[in-house]
């Protein structure tokens, strides 16, 4: 199974009605934006199955992710939902990026056919057409070198017709024999894309959806202090507030677990789960946090990180339940209490 490092199913920004909001609001998990007149947004509309909500990329519009938490390496495979707006017009729609140096980018011509090309050249051209209006999952597996590089891309799970698995090529564009972030999107004129569902992992994960889970009711742990109101309902916010709902300590090893919702399907697998933290620390010495997840009556750690004095979602992706060392199951993940503790 894959090994999953970095996601974003994009309902945790906006409300269900869907909000146009400036770019910077998406810089809690992305490095940039570039948006036109305010023009990114997130919404149902937008969205690739009922109940979820996606991002509308106008022309002239995309979104960065640099420095992904695995740092620089050579392989990746990038997924997605993805949908046109308009009828396709010679693009690039993403980009495998050294930094913000394109190595590797997937582009469109304007008959719909995907293209992998580098820095302008051309490397492979599917036999198969996109349409609009129409939702596609597609994996992008491509390995960074500059004499045995490799890539493939999937569409709908199938390399057929799309771009079957190419090697001993020249992936790289310059700089280093590897990538350490991509973009979606394209500065100049598109057609205007839907994006969802977004995954960076080792390898192919297959078709699926990214479901986010909020906090429904207090948990073994209610150690933190809120503003207002119980624990888990100053942090279920649909989206992030700041300071107008929160939940504070200043006491190492305090802890706030939480009973999140159940997953909305009752069978499938899961290939991973991410914890998202916003958090700060208030001016003072140093605080540091870690996630938290209570199964079975045992408690488990995550990852110990430094706060900044300003906003940020901290994120730790699980590839295995830490309770059984096997893959999660929808039943693990209904099961257990996520929340967080404060270290020092």
């Amino acid at each position: 199974m894959a090994t999953v490092e970095w996601m974003d199913g994009f309902d945790h920004y906006a409300k269900p009605s869907g909000t146009i909001f400036t770019a910077s609001d998406m810089r809690y998990k992305w490095s940039a934006a570039n948006d036109t007149n305010s023009a990114i947004a997130v919404g149902a509309a937008a969205a690739r199955l009922p109940g979820g909500q996606g991002v509308s990329l106008p022309s002239a519009c995309m979104i960065r992710k640099n420095n992904l938490p695995n740092g620089s390496q050579a392989t990746r495979c990038f997924c997605f939902a993805f949908y046109m707006v308009g009828s396709p017009i010679s693009c690039t729609f993403m980009t495998v990026e050294d930094t913000t140096t394109e190595q590797l980018s997937l582009r469109l011509d304007s008959a719909g056919h995907l293209i992998v090309s580098r820095q302008g050249t051309t490397l492979a051209t599917s036999t198969n057409t996109l349409t609009i209006a129409t939702w596609y999952w597609i994996e992008f597996k491509a390995t960074i070198n500059n004499a045995t590089g490799s890539f493939e891309v999937r569409v709908n799970g199938s390399a057929t017709g799309w771009i079957p698995q190419q090697t001993n090529q020249n992936t790289r564009a310059t700089g280093n024999n590897s990538a350490n972030g991509f973009a979606l999107g394209n500065a100049g004129n598109t057609p205007g894309f839907f994006f969802d569902d977004v995954v960076v992992a080792d390898d192919f994960v297959g078709q699926g959806q990214i479901v986010t889970l909020r906090p429904q009711a207090a948990g073994n742990y209610q150690q933190w202090t809120p503003n207002y109101g119980t624990n888990f309902g100053s942090v279920e916010d649909w989206v992030f507030d700041g300071d107008n709902s929160f939940v504070q300590s200043s006491t190492s090893g305090q802890i706030d677990t939480h009973v999140f919702d159940d997953l909305p399907m009752s069978s499938g697998a899961i290939v991973a789960i991410q914890h998202v933290l916003m958090a700060r620390q208030d001016t003072g010495a140093q605080r540091s946090i870690r996630p938290k997840q209570r199964s079975g009556g045992s408690d488990y750690n995550g990852a110990t990180v430094n706060l900044g004095t300003g906003y940020q979602a901290y994120l730790e992706v699980k590839n295995t339940n830490p309770a059984t060392g096997s893959a999660y199951t929808i039943s693990d993940v209904n099961a257990a209490e996520f929340g967080y503790e404060l270290v020092s």
